[in-house]
């Protein structure tokens, strides 16, 4: 044509696509609709914080990224729009972390309000070799590899019915299965359930702690 090529109506110009961006929408939006009654409880009982938690758990479990990853990731998926204006660097987090790590109430309040009507709990207990200086619980210990290096236990319950984790506490390594399975029963508010341990958690301390709570 004379003036040259023109642009087909039906073609979209290009010009238009200035404010687009691509950003991963089926995993961001899929976990923050099955999981508002997490979100709801992280930002209840961490008021300035509970968005970036749970931004934290989302990212890592569908990118399994590490903290200096997080803010490429979060700029990159919608959860950026469903939870917008989270400072989620570095820096920042390696405080958050530290900070909310510190605050054993607000946890263990938070996974109350999470554990619903539970009847019957698995218990389980690991132990993380660590000879980090900075820790302060990795002590000296005893586990059933006959190791006696530094180490942090961890003791979960789970749901039987839910088949989900419902608590969680650390501990330091110089603690044993019947002091930590006391000392987390309590402290999870626990009133009536079966408790269901291995061969490892079975005593008669144990048994005695169990049937006080029922």
């Amino acid at each position: 044509m004379p003036e040259g090529l023109v642009d087909s109506k039906r073609r979209v110009s290009l010009s238009s696509l200035d404010n687009i961006s691509v950003l991963e929408y089926g995993m961001s939006t899929y976990l923050y609709e099955q999981n508002a009654d997490i979100l709801s409880s992280l930002i209840k009982h961490f008021p300035s914080n509970g968005s970036c938690l749970f931004t934290l758990a989302l990212l890592r479990l569908g990118y399994e990224s590490p903290l200096k990853n997080m803010q490429f990731y979060y700029e990159h998926a919608y959860i950026k729009k469903l939870l917008p204006d989270i400072r989620i660097g570095k820096n920042q987090l390696s405080d958050l972390l530290k900070a909310v790590g510190n605050d054993r109430a607000s946890i263990s309040n938070c996974l109350q309000s999470l554990m619903g009507e539970a009847s019957c709990l698995l218990v389980d207990q690991t132990h993380v070799l660590s000879l980090s200086e900075q820790m302060g619980c990795n002590r000296l210990g005893y586990n059933s590899q006959h190791d006696f290096a530094p180490q942090v236990n961890l003791l979960f319950l789970f749901s039987a019915e839910q088949k989900t984790p419902l608590y969680y506490r650390m501990l330091a390594g110089d603690i044993r299965e019947t002091t930590a399975l006391k000392m987390t029963l309590y402290e999870s508010g626990l009133q009536d359930a079966i408790i269901i341990g291995d061969k490892g958690f079975y005593s008669q301390t144990n048994r005695k702690i169990c049937n006080k709570r029922v």
